[in-house]
């Protein structure tokens, strides 16, 4: 008797929970459709990661970061750049790049940038212009953007200017919005 009363509770409570996540599951897809839907004529990517600095004459730089773009993309990125600029030496600081940039796909490519910082107690503060020149002969428009990042210095006190030239590679990105609604789906087999 305590055995088939435990079975009809359970059976009870199974189909609910079925209930509950595909209601969960459909308010979910609403909201997910929604802000893509919101995010569809924004054209914005934001980068965030880490940078070194280097300059003595010749500078040389480095950015490795997650790309972010308003279609929901995500995407590792690497940029490499060379240039010249006043004395600086700051081997590792946060940075965060926002740019005009439609999607992730746009900061790949060839790409020059102006800036400047400043470091004081080892603390180093620098930002920096960013223009990322069309694929030749494609007839797009560039694309601006601006970054800022906080790091640590190898000087106790300096400020700097510098102009470089780089290349920017990226991975294949991982859509936000496609992988919510995969997650869903599983859940609906659940």
């Amino acid at each position: 008797m305590e055995q088939q009363k435990s079975t009809e509770e359970h059976v009870c409570i199974q189909p609910n929970l079925k209930t509950t996540i595909k209601w969960l599951g459909n308010i979910t897809e609403v909201v997910v459709d929604s802000v893509e839907e919101a995010l569809a004529d924004i054209n914005r990517t934001v980068t965030v990661g880490l940078t070194g600095h280097f300059a003595l004459a010749f500078g040389l730089s480095y950015n490795a970061g997650i790309a972010i773009d308003a279609r929901g993309n995500v995407a590792l990125q690497a940029t490499g750049n060379v240039g010249g600029g006043l004395p600086a030496a700051t081997p590792i600081a946060l940075y965060t790049t926002v740019t005009n940039a439609p999607s992730y796909e746009e900061l790949v490519g060839p790409g020059y940038q102006v800036g400047g910082s400043g470091g004081v107690k080892f603390v180093s503060v620098g930002g920096e212009a960013i223009i990322i020149p069309p694929a030749p002969g494609s007839g797009d428009e560039s694309y601006y953007g601006g970054s800022i990042n906080l790091g640590i210095s190898l000087l106790p006190y300096y400020a700097e200017l510098h102009g470089e030239v780089g290349k920017t590679v990226s991975t294949r990105a991982i859509n936000i919005f496609d992988l919510i609604r995969s997650g869903l789906k599983g859940l609906e087999g659940w």
